[in-house]
């Protein structure tokens, strides 16, 4: 359907042209140059619609008008080209638009009224040529604040996915820390080398986070050079399962099923869940051994945690540890999973797809 503002451009097309046929005489002041300038005013409601088509109708009314009784000479006539040179300068179809200008140049002739070249350049040029070049950088302009949209668009996604990383490995690192920081000071009087242990684990685990946090505002500085670290990824279990080790966590970690490529996002994830996961059997659980499973199947990557603790609550009400695993889960379109073992610790189950959904 034709849009409001081009039904009143037609309408005030169609009142205009009739007053001019009917008390001016322009297009031969009669009924075939009424019903031609009709068919102009009608041609012009799906201006923005089907620009080529209201160009074509436009210059065909023009043309009959011509052939069968007097060139327009009409200033409804002259309004509706202009904008229809306007809009087609401007259509994205760019061969289409270059034709729709030719064809409109090449009718202009029948419908110069003394048949001049300087009558026909007059109207070529006022009429088709010069609305035609204007509807042109219109839509270079509009293409590149499309362009400028498009790259603060993508500016504000990187800024969102590098705020997520920081969410995602400087604060995991930093309740390593803290846990690993607890640990060791429990330890200090009892065990004075398993909490030097723990202190050791602290720095490496401080070094990392800066690391991280070097790289990511490399991401956003290009003029600084980052030192750049391998992404957390399941590859790096067993350097996550080492550190909590030394907090005095018995951590053991296994693989089943074939090992297949994974997306990014699902890799990325399905570690912050184990370390998660862990981080709260450190903190709450009570724990002195715990067990990572990762299982491999063609569709679905399935992640277990499980410890020799006192169990574990809800995951919709056990802290802001296990509300975040349900989400960053839930966001993925896998499912979760969590209670008491068979012994009596903790039991996580998570289930990802192989593959993230579509954005």
């Amino acid at each position: 359907m034709p849009t409001r503002a081009d039904l009143c451009i037609a309408a005030v097309l169609l009142v205009s042209g009739q007053v001019e046929v009917w008390y001016f005489g322009a297009a031969g002041g009669g009924t075939v140059g009424a019903a031609c300038l009709m068919g102009v005013a009608v041609a012009s409601a799906w201006r923005s619609r089907a620009p080529l088509l209201s160009a074509l109708g436009i210059w065909v009314s023009a043309f009959l008008c011509a052939a069968f009784s007097a060139p327009p000479g009409s200033l409804t006539f002259v309004a509706a080209a202009i904008l229809a040179s306007f809009q087609i300068g401007q259509t994205l179809d760019r061969r289409r638009a270059y034709l729709a200008l030719a064809v409109g140049l090449a009718l202009a002739v029948p419908i110069t009224e003394d048949r001049t070249l300087n009558s026909y350049l007059a109207i070529a040029l006022t009429t088709f040529l010069a609305p035609w070049l204007a509807g042109a950088l219109r839509l270079r302009q509009l293409q590149v604040l499309e362009r400028e949209r498009e790259r603060e668009r993508a500016v504000a996604d990187e800024r969102a996915r590098l705020a997520r990383e920081l969410h995602d490995l400087i604060s995991h690192s930093v309740g390593m820390i803290v846990v690993q920081a607890g640990a060791g000071d429990v330890l200090l009087d009892r065990e004075p080398e398993r909490a030097r242990d723990a202190f050791h684990a602290i720095e490496a685990g401080a070094r990392d986070a800066m690391i991280e946090l070097r790289r990511l505002l490399g991401l956003m500085r290009a003029d600084d050079d980052a030192v750049l670290a391998p992404q957390p990824s399941l590859e790096r279990l067993d350097e996550l399962a080492a550190r909590l080790r030394t907090a005095g966590l018995d951590v053991s970690v296994s693989v089943e099923g074939v090992r297949q490529p994974l997306d990014a996002a699902i890799d990325l994830s399905a570690y912050c869940i184990v370390q998660e996961a862990l981080t709260n059997v450190v903190k709450h659980a009570r724990a002195t051994r715990a067990r990572v499973v990762i299982r491999h199947a063609p569709a679905t990557l399935e992640i277990h945690v499980s410890d020799d603790g006192v169990g574990g609550p809800d995951p919709t009400t056990g802290g802001l540890g296990l509300i975040g695993i349900a989400e960053r889960v839930a966001l993925l379109g896998g499912r979760l999973e969590v209670g008491t073992g068979d012994d009596g610790g903790f039991d996580l189950h998570a289930f990802l797809p192989a593959a993230a959904l579509p954005s």
